[in-house]
């Protein structure tokens, strides 16, 4: 004879349609175990066919934190259809939305948007390359394809962290270098610095969203650790020509 689990006598209960029993009995699981999200999903359907609406969404939101189901199941999955004819069951996917991919509606995540495009690079000495940069993953990512002047190629991702409340940015290229960046956006401009080789050096880089469209790439390098600085390199980003 199989083991009793100490699910079998709420889903037992639950398959008799016995709901107050099998309510007490999950109630008494998730109090235990609140990341039991096979019990907290059981309360929102039996809240559903105690006509119960508040209660139900309210067991699924509890469900949701103890089980990481991307919010597009919600709309989709089968086994949420019971729920979607709620009064706020929409309001309630949206929040979680909202919760799971906070960069989608964080205006501060938007912020290097004005990079995103195809681009002719100059430098103050003439040609400098080109430039293809993308927004993906529903924008959350912006990814570059750098080309140089005389074929060099580079890429990066660049994307808002919302738990740290930072902008990063891993570059690499086709010499086998990768550099770290973070930094913080202001209002015209995004500043990134990275650690350099030695503990005192840094490399500061600044995209600046210039009045005219085109956007400048200055590199600064500092070796006391940031106290002063001095000019590496500027980039200027132009519209390509379609």
């Amino acid at each position: 004879m199989a083991q009793a689990t100490p699910a079998a006598p709420a889903d037992d209960a639950y398959a008799r349609h016995d709901y107050a029993t099998a309510r007490a009995l999950y109630q008494a699981a998730v109090t235990t175990n609140p990341k039991d999200y096979r019990a907290w999903y059981r309360l929102a359907r039996i809240a559903v066919a105690q006509g119960k609406p508040a209660e139900a969404l309210s067991d699924l939101n509890s469900f949701s934190n103890a089980s990481p189901v991307p919010a597009a199941a919600y709309r989709n999955d089968a086994i949420f259809a019971p729920f979607r004819t709620l009064p706020g069951y929409d309001a309630f996917v949206s929040s979680l939305e909202q919760k799971q991919y906070p960069c989608r509606f964080d205006p501060t995540a938007r912020a290097m948007d004005r990079w995103v495009g195809k681009w002719t690079v100059t430098n103050p000495s003439g040609p400098g390359g080109s430039s293809i940069v993308e927004r993906d993953f529903d924008g959350c990512v912006i990814v570059e394809h750098w080309t140089g002047q005389f074929g060099e190629r580079g890429m990066s991702l660049t994307s808002y962290d919302t738990s740290a409340h930072r902008w990063v940015q891993h570059y690499v290229s086709d010499k086998g270098t990768a550099t770290d960046y973070s930094g913080a956006a202001g209002e015209s401009s995004v500043v990134f610095t990275a650690a350099g080789p030695t503990a005192q050096s840094k490399t500061r880089m600044t995209y600046t969203f210039l009045g005219d469209g085109r956007v400048e790439q200055r590199f600064d390098a500092s070796i006391d650790g940031g106290v002063t600085w001095t000019p590496n390199s500027d980039l200027f980003y132009s519209p390509a020509a379609p």
